[in-house]
């Protein structure tokens, strides 16, 4: 978002121009903001643009530890891209999507609702692969990328309830509603997931 001079609500901070981007986890989760800010009379035509590219950064590196027992798979639809802060992300845990980041999901055509539903299968072609170094997806693309090597992997480590959600999901999250009466928000944080995950599990109740 970029608010410029007098489109501020408050009269007063007409006087700034004022450019921002939230950082999202490889969960979706929002960990904090980045914003510039200066006078407005100088004119920031670029900050916006800065901002992303900087967030850009910040969200590439938060995959650059070792997911636990994941296999990461990057790749873009250029390129020249794999390898840098503008490749998309995909992380698979027991053929589940388990974390990503906005590029890889864009590419995928999913959002963040897809994790810990969408399987490896519904997502990149697996019976019928492209040449080396290049990924078919089940929407039809072709892109270039491929997974990493063995060992090397990405991201941080998820919560130890998240990682135990893939064998007994439905069960986690009752035990995580209940602690918290029945609050969809708080479940979710606790368990590590997004709330889509939990309000279809809800839906699948009735």
């Amino acid at each position: 978002m970029a608010v410029h001079g007098p489109e501020h609500f408050f009269a007063e901070h007409a006087v700034f121009s004022c450019a921002t981007t939230p950082i999202l986890d490889p969960r979706g989760a929002i960990v904090g903001a980045l914003d510039i800010s200066g006078p407005s009379a100088s004119g920031h035509g670029h900050a916006l643009g800065l901002i992303r590219l900087a967030v850009d950064q910040i969200e590439h590196r938060l995959f650059r530890d070792r997911f636990v027992d994941c296999s990461v798979l990057r790749m873009h639809d250029d390129a020249a891209m794999p390898g840098t802060v503008r490749e998309g992300i995909l992380v698979f845990r027991d053929d589940r999507l388990l974390a990503a980041n906005r590029r890889g999901l864009s590419l995928v055509g999913r959002s963040w609702d897809a994790l810990d539903d969408a399987a490896l299968g519904e997502l990149v072609d697996m019976r019928g692969q492209a040449a080396r170094g290049r990924l078919r997806l089940t929407n039809g693309a072709t892109l270039i990328g491929g997974w990493d090597a063995e060992g090397r992997g990405g991201g941080v480590e998820l919560p130890p309830a998240a990682r135990a959600l893939a064998d007994e999901r439905a069960e986690a999250i009752e035990a995580a509603l209940a602690a918290h009466d029945g609050n969809v928000w708080a479940a979710a944080r606790q368990l590590g997931v997004h709330r889509g995950t939990i309000h279809r599990h809800l839906a699948r109740q009735h």
